[in-house]
């Protein structure tokens, strides 16, 4: 049952978390559901996407390794080519992406992240001190190891969102060199997260579905955070269902490097085209194929999970608007 809290009220100081989901197989190609209209409402878009991924804490090198290799296939894979034909919107025309050299804060860690209380004040304070550098392009995911773990308002990570993306006003900032600064949270996939945010026994494969929700809804609609109503600076939101990721959620796939042969979940997106939730299989080198979803799929549909959180209880069935502080 789908959360309903798409209201203008809501939208203020609002981030987007991905539910708590389980998966199940199930056979199919493009995956057809509800028909919700999804609209640009004239919000920014990341035109051209900069990866510059966060690693908190005793974040292990080797993930963080394979992590950037994953990053540095998205953003030149057939997703960016779904985003690039379907949201692009006149004037605003979206491209491939890049990755820049990340960074590993391991120092003054906490082992708790929240939204209001911590994370946004954090950002901030990166930027004040110039060990991050936020334009129009930049996008922040904030990779969290085992053991870390995050909150948005009464939510928690792993037992009530698998992730979520998020924006700041820096404009107060006076060597800011933009308005905002968008971020997202990862959480670490093992230990009790496991199996909540993905089906794979690989908790790697299960941060590569989440980090693709993240990043498609950035790119598409940074700025939801900083909203207040069905108006700029909302980018593409269906009304009533959500981002473009979370029309699909609890729904992945897989995509193959071409190059490396490597294979990556990726979770499934809206398509306007096909009206439907699809894995595209387009290639940089190939765009002249249509974009289709592969064979090999999951779908999850809501199931009962017990998670070992010492603060928080029944989960969500659908990734829905959250409620949190408005926070400069």
């Amino acid at each position: 049952m789908r959360s309903q809290f798409v209201t203008f009220a809501l939208f203020a100081a609002t981030v987007l978390a991905v539910p708590i989901r389980r998966l199940e197989n199930r056979a199919g190609r493009i995956i057809q559901r509800d028909s919700p209209t999804i609209s640009y409402y004239g919000g920014p878009l990341i035109l051209k996407p900069e990866v510059h991924s966060i690693y908190y804490g005793a974040y292990p090198t080797d993930t963080i390794a394979k992590v950037q290799q994953f990053y540095s296939f998205l953003t030149k894979s057939a997703v960016m080519e779904l985003l690039i034909a379907e949201y692009s919107v006149p004037g605003k025309k979206i491209s491939y992406g890049s990755v820049a050299i990340p960074l590993h804060v391991s120092t003054n860690v906490v082992n708790w992240l929240d939204d209001k209380n911590y994370t946004r004040l954090w950002l901030r304070d990166l930027v004040v001190s110039g060990r991050i550098s936020p334009t129009e392009n930049t996008y922040y995911p904030i990779h969290l190891p085992q053991g870390v773990n995050a909150s948005l308002g009464a939510a928690v990570a792993c037992v009530d969102f698998c992730g979520y993306h998020g924006t700041i006003d820096i404009s107060d900032i006076p060597t800011a060199k933009t308005k905002y600064l968008y971020y997202a949270i990862i959480p670490d996939q093992s230990g009790w997260c496991m199996g909540g945010c993905g089906e794979s026994p690989d908790p790697f494969q299960n941060i590569c579905g989440v980090s693709t929700h993240e990043f498609a809804e950035a790119v598409t609609n940074p700025a939801i955070s900083v909203a207040t109503g069905l108006a700029p600076p909302v980018g593409w939101y269906a009304a009533g269902f959500g981002e473009i990721g979370d029309l699909c959620t609890m729904m992945e796939g897989k995509l193959t490097d071409p190059i490396t042969n490597n294979t990556w979940t990726v979770d499934r997106l809206w398509s306007k085209s096909h009206a439907a939730c699809i894995v595209p299989n387009t290639s940089p080198k190939d765009s002249t194929k249509s974009l289709t979803s592969l064979t090999e799929t999951t779908v999850s549909t809501k199931q009962s999970k017990k998670l070992t959180s010492p603060k928080k209880k029944s989960t969500t069935t659908t990734k829905a608007l959250t409620k949190a502080a408005k926070h400069t």
